[in-house]
């Protein structure tokens, strides 16, 4: 085996085991990552279920003094997820 061979094969080899090495911190920033999120969701899903039990709507979804089939006269205003998400409302906001 010639220098350069030994040297591109020594490179290889480390290279693979350093990108080894980081596989398991990998793992534990991504199960971190995940737990997280489940406890996030929790507390949003709680959060909603307290909403829900607050305002009673009827069965058939449509708010009291509204028909059925007709829209409310009332204007709703639409807002992007991200401009309603505490974590990012100060970023986006112009």
């Amino acid at each position: 085996m010639s220098v350069r061979d030994d040297q591109s094969w020594g490179g290889a080899v480390l290279a693979g085991l350093g990108d080894i090495a980081g596989v398991p911190f990998l793992i534990a920033l991504i199960a971190q990552g995940v737990r997280e999120e489940r406890a996030r969701i929790a507390l949003v899903d709680r959060e909603l279920d307290a909403q829900e039990h607050e305002t009673p709507r009827r069965q058939d979804g449509v708010e009291p003094g509204e028909s059925a089939w007709q829209y409310s006269s009332s204007v709703v205003e639409t807002r992007l997820w991200w401009e309603t998400d505490p974590r990012f409302a100060g970023r986006y906001n112009p």
